[in-house]
């Protein structure tokens, strides 16, 4: 189990693996996927390789993102577009397909930024973060609130957020 401190809050993580940081070739390819899985308002709109993410549920300072697919070609551009008052973005990817990340991931203020993709993360060579916060990257399946509450499950299209 994975745990982390934000504001006052522990975050407790539940993983089958590690997270999984592996350098892509730099001949590789990488294809540019992000799609909302319609659970969370979660809407991306792409123009020239730049992905702005919007939407989403917001429950007090933290916002959260469900996504089917979730990969940033080499030169893309993944911008979460979220109100300042945000301190903790919770995205999950839910669609069974490995996260390959090569490109840019960016957030608004002081922001953290928590991925959960239980098929697995991928940072390739010129992969680029611009955060205020930080960056948790877990191939766990749930997150589970301090009160004990699932809040992420992975394996279900309903979420309770």
């Amino acid at each position: 189990m994975l745990s982390a401190n934000f504001g006052g809050y522990r975050y407790k993580f539940t993983a089958t693996l590690t997270i999984i940081l592996i350098m892509l070739d730099s001949n590789s390819t990488v294809q540019a996927q992000i799609v909302g899985d319609n659970t969370a308002k979660t809407q991306v709109q792409t123009d020239r390789g730049v992905s702005v993410i919007t939407g989403g549920i917001q429950s007090g300072k933290n916002l959260f993102h469900s996504f089917e697919q979730f990969s940033v070609v080499t030169g893309g551009v993944a911008n979460f577009d979220h109100a300042l008052e945000v301190e903790n973005i919770f995205s999950r990817v839910t669609g069974g397909a490995v996260s390959e990340l090569d490109g840019l991931i960016q957030t608004q203020g002081d922001t953290s930024l928590f991925l959960l993709n239980p098929a697995g993360v991928v940072f390739g060579a010129n992969a680029q973060l611009d955060l205020g916060g930080s960056l948790i990257v877990s191939t766990g399946d749930r997150l589970i609130l301090p009160t004990g509450q699932n809040l992420v499950r992975l394996h279900q299209k309903v979420s309770r957020y």
